[in-house]
């Protein structure tokens, strides 16, 4: 069973494995492994050395370990350093840090700037 940290948060700790679908209305840490659905309402962190392979719903999802599926986020996607994310990724804005592995089809929804707008080819 995850620890329930006070502001909400679960934390799947680093020698745990779960297969099967994780769901919930609050955050998520996973520090092992995952190999399933994970559809929570809160924030999704895959710290370094972690490994979630399935479909990925959150609000806000941090990459620093591996993510082989697609993500669907409410807000910001973020793989840092180090990470492997392989997958298509939705979500209100992506980045990525130097050294992060991405092989995505990337869609978030943003505006372009106004450079752009009246551009014609």
């Amino acid at each position: 069973m995850p620890n329930t940290e006070a502001d909400g948060t679960s934390t799947l700790g680093s020698g745990v494995s779960i297969q099967g679908r994780i769901t919930g209305p609050s955050s998520l840490t996973v520090e092992g492994a995952v190999k399933g659905e994970i559809d929570i309402e809160g924030d999704l962190v895959i710290v370094q050395g972690a490994q979630v392979h399935g479909s990925v719903t959150a609000a806000f999802v941090s990459v620093g370990g591996t993510l082989d599926g697609d993500v669907v986020a409410t807000g910001p996607v973020h793989a840092a350093a180090g990470a492997t994310l392989r997958g298509t990724v939705k979500g209100e804005s992506f980045s990525m840090e130097d050294g992060a592995l991405v092989a995505a089809t990337v869609t978030a929804d943003f505006d372009l700037p106004e450079e752009l707008h009246g551009s014609k080819r």
